[in-house]
């Protein structure tokens, strides 16, 4: 199954793997290659932790090369106008409070709530999934209303 991924976060994922493949893995195999024990492995913590290390190092490295092969990249041919879907920025506002706030639909890859980005996969943004400007949603008996749905995430 192909995971969807926005071209920033694609970007971002292949840095992180290339950051991990040139200059970590190095350092982890520098930290084996220090440790290694003359004696019994069981007596040297240092060294059981620079595995430790390695292994964590290794699966990380492997699950962003399986992201990677797995991806499709979000194109703007992919976009549905005035629908919340992946990639859309929405705008919408608290119907209870009046707070607005916007966030941008990605992949869990990329989600980082700080930054306004939040999965397709959250319970909040399943609720909204498919509603168009000016129609409401529910989410935890709150109700909310969409203001304005963008795509300005793939402007080039």
């Amino acid at each position: 199954m192909s995971i969807m991924l926005t071209k920033q976060g694609f970007e971002k994922i292949n840095n992180e793997l290339k950051k991990l493949i040139e200059v970590d893995r190095p350092i982890a195999s520098q930290m084996l290659a220090d440790t290694r024990p003359v004696g019994v492995v069981e007596d040297n913590p240092e060294y059981l932790q620079a595995i430790d290390n390695q292994d964590r190092l290794e699966k990380k490295i492997m699950d962003l090369r399986n992201i990677i092969n797995d991806c499709v990249i979000f194109t703007k041919e992919m976009c549905k106008p005035n629908v919340v879907s992946f990639g859309a920025t929405v705008k919408f506002v608290n119907c209870e409070t009046d707070e607005i706030k916007e966030y941008t639909i990605v992949s869990m890859y990329e989600s980082d709530i700080n930054n306004g980005l939040i999965s397709i996969q959250s319970p909040f943004i399943r609720s909204m999934y498919g509603t168009k400007i000016g129609e409401y949603f529910e989410f935890n008996d709150v109700e909310y209303l969409i203001i304005d749905i963008n795509y300005s995430l793939l402007k080039d």
